[in-house]
């Protein structure tokens, strides 16, 4: 069974179009779309569990992150997640809808399979501003949690904008002009990316990806300073002394609908995104 970009479609629309403006200041709408994920999850036939954040507010003032287990031939663990929010301004297909219709094609594609590590798929609340960066974040939250269980991970995957594709001439920028010798100038690649110190999970996961898929796929290693490279979930769980990294479409440098109202489902390549969901899932069952 393979990844289907039409389902893929669908969940980006879904989210962009029922679901807008679903941000921190929109908290019903906010709250209506973690409750389809959670109930696609259902109709897969997962027991999704829920974290309400932050703790020390009021129920109605809480946010939730959904999450399901999959056992995996070994107990060794590995977290896969993805943010659901968008910014207010915008639809948010490719931030985030993109990654959130690709970790619900992951739980389908998995549904009748064991990977070789147990995983926990995760769909993260407040990612954006203004939790960005603070221990508000969704993802710091949970992070938090399992570091308070003294849960040990393999590394944490964080899929951060995955459809956005061109293969125009420069259209790829990057955050030093000196990269321009390494890397291409299209923008049709996907990138694993992380700090140095994550070096030995990016290149496990770099390995694994290729060996299963044939799509254009880069590595991006570098100091915390660079910009954009903590920007996404894996931050907030490195902050809790995990090994994280992000799996991106490289965000702002190649789309100039990033937080914009352009961020529009149309303008995504579902056939590339299905093909890197498939590169991932092979991954897991190969780990």
């Amino acid at each position: 069974m393979a990844a289907d970009p039409q389902i893929l479609q669908r969940h980006v629309k879904t989210l962009c179009e029922d679901f807008f403006p679903r941000s921190t200041f929109r908290r019903e709408v906010l709250g209506r779309a973690g409750e389809f994920i959670n109930m696609t999850l259902n109709h897969l036939g997962y027991a999704v569990q829920h974290q309400h954040f932050p703790e020390s507010q009021p129920a109605h003032k809480q946010f939730v992150n959904y999450w399901v287990d999959i056992a995996g031939k070994s107990s060794d663990t590995i977290v896969i997640g993805a943010h659901y929010d968008a910014v207010d301004s915008t639809p948010g297909a490719d931030d985030n809808a993109s990654a959130v219709a690709g970790l619900l094609e992951i739980a389908r594609l998995l549904q009748k399979k064991t990977p070789a590590l147990t995983l926990q798929l995760v769909f993260f609340a407040n990612e954006e501003a203004p939790s960005f960066g603070t221990e508000h974040m969704g993802s710091f939250a949970f992070a938090q949690m399992l570091r308070r269980q003294k849960k040990p991970l393999m590394g944490m995957i964080s899929l951060e904008m995955i459809g956005y594709f061109t293969d125009a001439p420069a259209s790829q920028t990057l955050p030093l002009s000196l990269l321009k010798l390494i890397y291409p100038d299209q923008g049709n690649f996907i990138c694993f990316a992380s700090t140095f110190g994550n070096f030995s999970l990016v290149n496990h996961v770099r390995k694994k990806f290729r060996r299963s898929s044939s799509f254009p796929s880069e590595t991006f290693l570098g100091p915390a300073l660079v910009k954009g490279l903590l920007n996404s979930d894996h931050s907030s769980f490195i902050a809790n002394g995990y090994k994280a990294m992000m799996i991106t479409d490289t965000a702002y440098y190649r789309n100039l609908n990033y937080h914009t109202p352009a961020d529009l489902p149309d303008t995504l390549n579902y056939e590339k995104m299905a093909a890197i969901v498939d590169g991932i899932v092979a991954m897991l069952e190969h780990w």
